[in-house]
């Protein structure tokens, strides 16, 4: 260690502050999946019709809002209430090794913001999904070697062509889908008729997560535990291969 040079100090530092800022985003990414999964396992859920204003969970079923027609998903063009749609490329860079480096750039996303209903035994509420944390039931992905897909395409599910150098994925929430939400509760009155209706927005408080699922509670509690175990793996290899790096540059050969 006596005979390191200066600049080998000066790249362990650096690598030691890369190493603290990707462990603190490890850390951020799993503290916040484990607040939700303990926000959704711990909030008891209410009827519609006798739910208290704030924070709560509703369980029922999507529907369209009254009068509303469907919104067609841009890549399936199939009848939804919610969408996200995204477009990747690859991207392929060489170091001045030559070795290859596969990343994959999103060059369109679009979600949507339509409101909807969650209907349970006692009546209705209007989800605003602005905001929330979704997670559908409906996941595709498929690979392509064209810029463009198809309807038939992305609904077959397949990779289409040889080099796959698009990525197209698409999820959805359809009408008559199981549907879990938790947020913030409002009741309104309409001022001619006195009629109630009510609606769910995202909370005001950060610690207050709005999520929509359309999987069912039980398993969007499994969901949000495999992303609290990969996390807490990836943080360990991480930091496994941050410690044998800092080891072969301390000690090195003679």
């Amino acid at each position: 260690m006596d005979s390191m040079t200066s600049g080998q100090w000066t790249a362990i530092l650096v690598m030691g502050g890369i190493f603290l800022i990707c462990f603190a985003a490890f850390i951020g990414i799993i503290r916040r999946n484990y607040h939700r999964y303990r926000m959704v396992a711990d909030t008891a859920t209410s009827k519609i019709r006798s739910a208290p204003q704030g924070y709560v969970e509703l369980i029922g079923k999507a529907i369209a809002c009254s009068g509303e027609t469907y919104q067609r998903a841009p890549f399936s063009d199939l009848a939804c209430l919610w969408f996200l749609v995204e477009k990747e490329r690859k991207v392929v860079t060489k170091d001045k090794d030559g070795k290859e480096t596969v990343e994959w750039r999103t060059e369109f996303s679009r979600s949507s913001d339509t409101p909807f209903l969650l209907e349970d035994d006692t009546g209705c509420c209007k989800v605003e999904p602005y905001g929330a944390d979704v997670t559908p039931a409906i996941f595709r992905r498929v690979s392509s070697t064209y810029d463009s897909i198809s309807s038939s395409e992305i609904l077959a599910g397949r990779s289409v062509g040889y080099d796959h150098r698009y990525r197209y994925s698409e999820s959805l929430i359809v009408a008559d889908d199981p549907l879990y939400a938790l947020g913030e509760f409002k009741t309104f009155a309409d001022k001619r008729s006195g009629e109630q209706y009510h609606s769910m927005v995202k909370p005001e408080y950060r610690e207050q997560p709005f999520v929509i699922s359309s999987k069912g509670e039980t398993k969007l509690l499994k969901s949000y535990l495999k992303r609290i175990w990969l996390n807490c793996f990836g943080l360990l290899l991480f930091a496994a291969l941050f410690a044998m790096v800092i080891f072969i540059a301390t000690h090195p050969g003679p």
